[in-house]
């Protein structure tokens, strides 16, 4: 007997179906990853706090959180911010950050090139250095104290900003004042007695940069506060260096010293002045 020929069953035919109908349906679209919301609220908790339970004993307890959030490019900027107003509040305050380990971090973020983090960042590295000077060795050793010369380089090339009558100008040109007066004392205070790191400061035109300061007229107090800084970031740079001093006569930073010293009229900066010539720049 012939045997029967096979045929296809009906649930053979129900899978195939199936099959085409899938392969009509339209691909389906990934769904966008929505970003958590857990940093900035977290930014918002430790700025609410910086208001309002800045003046209480207790520690923030988002401030590691806020270190982490300074690997996350987009609110970086933010988390700086917060972080100057938090070591605003004294030795206190930049004790507990570096207590939870700030220093890797805005030690690292000195290497960015962006300009929006450059002001927080050294306001931030003049807090540590008054609290802790001897942050100033992994400055030197990382090379990263020339990210000071350059942005003090980069503010006296700036203007002064005098036409400014409205409110905004006056604004900025006090900021600018002050960013100056940050960078000079944290190169003044990275410079006294080491040597490597007045060779790299002098390599990079630090007395350049110096001297162009100096030599521009003073408009106050923030004027006066400006060159004091400047003039002990000249002692430092200067002091016990020989090359340092040879730079600085040929320069003409060693004459605006002088000169300044003789004719600025705040008593302060005069006494700086004085104190800056007992090293002997000329």
């Amino acid at each position: 007997l012939e045997e029967p020929e096979e045929t296809p069953s009906s649930e053979g035919f129900g899978e195939l179906r199936g099959l085409r109908g899938l392969a009509t349906l339209p691909a389906a679209q990934p769904r966008p990853l929505e970003p958590s919301p857990f940093f900035e609220e977290q930014l918002t908790a430790f700025e609410v706090w910086l208001r309002f339970g800045a003046a209480a004993s207790s520690k923030p307890e988002q401030l590691p959180v806020v270190l982490q959030v300074l690997l996350s490019q987009a609110h970086r900027v933010r988390a700086l911010v917060l972080l100057r107003r938090f070591l605003e509040l004294g030795p206190r305050a930049a004790n507990l950050a570096l207590c939870v380990g700030i220093f890797p971090y805005v030690l690292k973020l000195l290497q960015s090139p962006a300009p929006e983090l450059r002001r927080p960042l050294v306001a931030i590295w003049a807090a540590l250095l008054a609290f802790d000077i001897s942050c100033r060795r992994d400055l030197v050793r990382d090379g990263a104290h020339l990210a000071f010369v350059a942005h003090l380089a980069q503010l006296a090339r700036e203007g002064d900003g005098e036409d400014s009558d409205d409110a905004d100008g006056d604004g900025l040109v006090k900021e600018r004042d002050e960013q100056r007066s940050l960078a000079a004392f944290v190169l003044a205070a990275v410079t006294r007695g080491d040597r490597g790191a007045r060779r790299a400061c002098l390599t990079n035109r630090l007395d350049a940069a110096l001297l162009d300061l100096l030599r521009r007229p003073a408009r106050g107090a923030a004027t006066a506060r400006l060159r004091r800084w400047l003039l002990l970031c000249c002692g430092a740079l200067c002091d016990g260096s020989v090359a340092a001093r040879r730079a600085a006569r040929r320069s003409g930073l060693a004459e605006a010293v002088a000169r300044a010293s003789a004719e600025d009229a705040d008593a302060a900066t005069r006494a700086t002045e004085r104190t800056t010539l007992r090293c002997p720049l000329v």
